[in-house]
C-alpha cells in the first residue's frame, strides 16, 4: 500500500516513483518502456503520453484521491484505480494514432472533463 496523500512529494511512501518531477515515460533498468501516471479528480498526469508503435509498455497508474478508472478504446487497456494500491498492466499498441485516455468509474461533478491522449508514434521517429 501506498499513501495517495504524499503521492505527489518526493520523500512519500514507497519512495518517489510517483512524484511531481518522475511521471511520464522511462526506461527502466531491464530497458523496458515505463508510463508513471497519477489520477487525481479530474485530471491525468501528465495528460499527454507518446509511445512507440509494437513495442511493449508497463503503465503503473495511481489514484491521488477517490475511485477512478482508466480505459484507452481500441486497445486492451482497462485498470480500476483505487486510493492506496498501484494498478499495473503491461501491453503493446500496434496501430498509429491518438487514443484518448477516459476515466470510466464515475469520480465526481467533473468526471467527464476527465480525460488523456496517448500518441502512437512509428518505432523509428519514437524518442525518448
Amino acid at each position: 500500500m501506498i499513501d495517495s496523500a504524499q503521492l505527489h512529494l518526493a520523500s512519500g511512501v514507497g519512495g518517489d516513483e510517483f512524484s511531481e518531477q518522475n511521471i511520464g515515460v522511462k526506461r527502466d533498468e531491464s530497458g523496458m518502456l515505463v508510463v508513471t501516471m497519477v489520477a487525481a479528480r479530474y485530471g491525468f498526469y501528465p495528460q499527454e503520453i507518446e509511445l512507440p508503435q509494437g513495442e511493449p509498455f508497463k503503465m503503473r497508474v495511481v489514484s491521488f484521491d477517490v475511485l477512478h478508472g482508466i480505459y484507452i478504446p481500441q486497445t486492451n487497456l482497462n485498470l480500476m484505480l483505487v486510493p492506496s494500491y498501484i494498478s499495473e498492466v503491461t501491453t503493446t499498441v500496434n496501430t498509429l494514432g491518438d487514443y484518448p485516455m477516459l476515466c470510466h468509474d464515475f469520480c465526481g461533478m467533473g468526471h467527464a472533463y476527465m480525460f488523456g491522449n496517448v500518441k502512437i508514434v512509428p518505432a523509428e521517429e519514437y524518442k525518448l
